[in-house]
């Protein structure tokens, strides 16, 4: 009778691939993706909104959508300023 083997064996990975550190994206690449998106998006959908309602108010949805690309950005460069110390230098 024929033995099956399982799906992975030892010959897909080699050991020290499984204990090396993943790779991280920081926090703040994904926070100004999502600033750039929300802006881009928020942009796009106000001057549609603009086109086909006209004027408008300040708390519009398309109005929030850019907000948060400024309240997003604000905040990554306020941690990115204030991360090193003002007498440190690049290496």
């Amino acid at each position: 009778m024929a033995t099956l083997s399982p799906p992975f064996t030892s010959a897909a990975a080699p050991p020290s691939a499984a204990l090396a550190p993943s790779p991280r994206v920081p926090w703040t690449i994904w926070a100004g993706t999502l600033a750039v998106t929300s802006a881009s998006i928020g942009g796009a959908w106000d001057v549609s909104w603009h086109r086909s309602i006209g004027r408008d108010t300040f708390w519009t949805p398309a109005h929030m959508a850019i907000y948060a690309c400024g309240v997003l950005a604000a905040i990554v460069c306020a941690y990115l300023t204030s991360e090193r110390p003002s007498g440190m230098t690049k290496p």
